[in-house]
């Protein structure tokens, strides 16, 4: 009699807790002039095991990026292009995105690693010390641009 009461139990758990499984919480959001957001999404309830980037653009969305596996969100950030040609998404370890938003297209982040870098210079306001794309991006995946970051999009935070 109680192994099936606990069998119900044991059943009654699991049913619980793959509930959750499968979805995918958004983290953060940036949000161009233009009123088109890239949107960043981890599952729940265990933000580590992936990571998805969609733009929402003209009533659409496109999947930039979609990852399953061991992913910590510890910095993000999106460059749009002055005049709304492309889009950029980085995030330490995990994204280096660049988008063609008229054409709808992928584009190489090397297209956009300078400009990504000098936004985050200004977006942070780091001293002349990271004045390089090199140190800007080392700067982004320190702890100190971690803490700089979930300061700014407390949201982020896994928990």
């Amino acid at each position: 009699m109680h192994y099936m009461w606990r069998l119900h139990l044991l059943t009654a758990l699991l049913a619980i807790g793959m509930s959750g499984c499968g979805r995918w919480q958004q983290k953060v959001e940036f949000v161009a002039q233009n009123n088109a957001r890239i949107r960043i999404y981890q599952p729940f309830p265990i933000n580590e095991a992936g990571l998805k980037v969609l733009l929402v653009q003209d009533g659409r969305e496109t999947e930039l990026l979609y990852r399953r596996a061991d992913t910590f969100l510890e910095f993000a950030d999106v460059w749009w292009a002055p005049d709304r040609s492309s889009v950029a998404v980085f995030s330490c370890g995990v994204a280096e995105v660049a988008y063609d938003l008229k054409n709808h297209r992928p584009l190489p982040f090397s297209s956009a690693r300078s400009n990504m870098a000098q936004h985050i210079r200004a977006e942070y306001r780091l001293s002349k010390a990271q004045n390089s794309d090199k140190e800007t991006f080392s700067w982004a995946c320190s702890a100190d641009g971690q803490e700089a970051f979930f300061k700014r999009y407390p949201q982020a935070r896994a928990f």
